[in-house]
């Protein structure tokens, strides 16, 4: 592994400033994925979170004077020389030298000047530059001096921007190619950000829900009722369609008699659907889970999901499908069973899964649906399934940054492949 070191001025956390919540993502990153980190910051710098992490080595310079306009103090060059001598001493054995917005701001000019001191001396140091505004320093600056040092190209380094569309500015106003400017998107960590339960964090990272198309919770006690067949088989038509799908099964107060035959049963029905891999039993997770987990949990994978079904053959109310209404879910119902369209209205996609009353009259009996080809049918579901999700914008961008967007996906995809990068 590459040697890493990133290059903050921080003196102190305020996670209210949003740079202070890239460089803490782009140490959780570097950890997670094995790497020790020099984390350079200034004096009086007290670190917690990730800042704190015992893979994370806080190296301190002496503060420096700044100043928003870059104005420099007559006798700056003896600060650039200290700061100088103490990143050589720093960044000994670094290979990856990370920096945030040290080339960019005006107020770290001193930083800057002693950068580019020791990229000087060490060809075979390589500078990433993250700089988090395209703004020309000409217009930021009013120091011309101190604006011409910042537009001229910095050694060995590539400039690192989040979005694409701005690279023809960023190369323009600091002096690069276009081709040496390299887009990083910033990350959401979801279970982070959404404070899942640690169960929940549990299920999302062992069954690396970040990579799915398609995810739904359906949160139930196994009686045969529920007709969790029709959710593991819809997983399967979709998994058939080519899109990554999962079925999380929190399937509580379910630990003897025909419920534990019932969910062997299923299991038997997603490996025969090809998807047993893809069907998680919450009980199954450990000893904790077996019988029953918080209910944050159960807000937890609903926010995670994008589809909620609900193929029960009788229920009164359904508490679990107003709080997958509440989380946004695409909602699929019992078009058997009426009652869930007197309650929810006609904007769910109803589909017939049988049910326990006469579906003519309304009264007690039932209603018995049979597909000529159960493959078809439940293919058909899963093409309606598709086509209105790739149509619901919400939906598409929440799936979209869940997928691109997380740690993983980014660091391995986009960051780390820049450690190497020539």
């Amino acid at each position: 592994m590459k040697k890493i070191s990133i290059f903050s001025t921080f003196y102190s956390i305020d996670r209210a400033y949003s740079l202070a919540l890239v460089v803490e993502d782009q140490l959780r990153m570097f950890v997670e994925n094995g790497y020790d980190v020099d984390l350079i910051v200034t004096s009086g710098f007290k670190p917690d979170g990730y800042f704190a992490h015992e893979k994370v080595h806080l190296k301190y310079l002496t503060e420096v004077p700044r100043s928003n306009e870059g104005e420099l103090p007559p006798d700056y060059e003896q600060y650039v020389k200290q700061c100088a001598n103490e990143l050589r001493g720093i960044l000994k054995e670094t290979e990856v030298c990370i920096t945030h917005d040290v080339i960019y701001q005006p107020a770290h000019i001193i930083f800057n000047l002693a950068a580019r001191v020791i990229a000087g001396e060490r060809e075979n140091l390589r500078w990433l530059h993250w700089i988090h505004s395209a703004t020309s320093p000409s217009i930021r600056c009013n120091t011309p001096f101190v604006s011409g040092i910042i537009q001229q190209k910095f050694p060995n380094s590539f400039v690192v921007y989040p979005n694409s569309g701005d690279i023809p500015r960023v190369a323009r106003n600091f002096k690069y190619e276009e081709d040496e400017v390299k887009r990083v998107h910033h990350p959401t960590d979801i279970p982070d950000y959404l404070g899942f339960h640690e169960i929940s964090k549990k299920i999302w990272k062992d069954n690396e829900l970040e990579k799915a198309d398609i995810i739904c919770t359906y949160p139930i006690r196994l009686d045969r009722g529920k007709q969790v067949e029709h959710v593991i088989k819809t997983i399967g038509a979709l998994h058939e369609l080519g899109l990554v799908a999962k079925g999380i099964i929190i399937d509580f107060h379910s630990t003897g008699g025909d419920k534990v035959t019932y969910r062997q049963e299923l299991k038997e029905a997603a490996k025969n659907w090809g998807v047993e891999k893809d069907i998680i039993f919450v009980s199954d997770i450990s000893k904790e889970t077996e019988y029953s987990v918080p209910r944050q949990v159960v807000r937890d994978m609903m926010l995670a999901s994008n589809i909620f079904m609900l193929p029960s053959t009788s229920e009164t109310y359904s508490f679990i499908a107003q709080e997958a209404m509440i989380c946004k879910n695409f909602i699929i119902l019992n078009k058997d069973f009426p009652i869930m369209r007197s309650i929810y209205g006609d904007y769910p996609l109803y589909r017939p899964f049988s049910s326990a009353i006469n579906v003519l009259d309304g009264f007690d009996g039932a209603t018995h649906t049979k597909y000529e080809n159960e493959k078809v049918w439940y293919h058909d579901l899963a093409q309606n399934i598709r086509y209105y999700l790739e149509r619901d914008q919400a939906i598409c961008l929440q799936t979209l940054v869940r997928k691109t967007r997380n740690p993983n996906y980014i660091f391995k995809m986009q960051l780390e492949p820049l450690l190497y990068a020539k």
